[in-house]
């Protein structure tokens, strides 16, 4: 858990069960600057799979925008049973950003061998995962939508699901130098324009996700949202 952090009371709600009998998939779905996405990650656009697919409806948001969240904690949590089976470009869009997908799945769902081509690539795109994912801080609002699977009648079923993190408005946490970027620990300025407090880094004071000894996907916040502004109104 980042240091510098301020926990208590209900800042660190349950966002979803990571039941993997009922979320086959998790995917971090990130609008990114195309310039910064490496030659080797392939464009596939979005289609639907004749045995399995995801909804391209949009399923329950359960949890509401958040600003500027990190998900460092939350890999260090998912690399001890679940694993990155897909990375790709859905969309390429006129504005020149891209829709990046990164797809992960529970090791007791895992049922074939990975593809030729993504094996060929796996660490160099686990790195990348993890430089855009875990070294930046992202705006995120998190849904779970139906995950169909063909049966043998050759009907789809919706037992199960996917867990989405929608993310943009990516916010760098290191320097040019691969430093540390600091702020100050309090929000705002005091009388004089400066800063409030000593300066920290930015991933210490910031709300991020992680996975807790029951497999509860939280979030944990610096100040419960509903109690950030009376904490402003106390430091003043």
């Amino acid at each position: 858990m980042p240091s510098g952090m301020i926990f208590g009371g209900n800042n660190h709600p349950t966002i979803a069960k990571l039941d993997p009998k009922k979320i086959k998939l998790i995917v971090f779905r990130i609008l990114i600057k195309s310039h910064l996405i490496p030659d080797f990650v392939p464009v596939v656009p979005a289609r639907i799979d004749t045995d399995s697919f995801i909804s391209i409806i949009p399923g329950e948001k359960i949890l509401e925008s958040v600003e500027e969240a990190w998900f460092g904690p939350l890999f260090i949590s998912l690399r001890k049973k679940y694993f990155l089976i897909g990375a790709k470009i859905a969309e390429i869009r006129d504005d020149k950003r891209s829709d990046l997908r990164f797809t992960f799945c529970h090791k007791d769902n895992l049922k074939s061998e990975s593809h030729p081509n993504f094996e060929k690539f796996r660490n160099k795109l686990n790195n990348f995962m993890i430089k855009t994912l875990a070294l930046n801080l992202w705006s995120t609002e998190v849904f779970m939508n139906p995950y169909f699977l063909k049966e043998e009648n050759g009907n789809y079923s919706t037992k199960s699901s996917v867990l989405l993190f929608n993310c943009h408005g990516r916010r760098p946490c290191l320097d040019s130098d691969g430093n540390q970027i600091e702020v100050y620990e309090k929000k705002g300025k005091d009388e004089f324009g400066k800063g409030i407090g000593p300066k920290v880094p930015i991933t210490s004071i910031s709300s991020f996700f992680d996975i807790d000894s029951n497999n509860n996907l939280k979030i944990f916040y610096p100040f419960p949202p509903d109690e950030e502004e009376n904490e402003k109104e106390i430091l003043n």
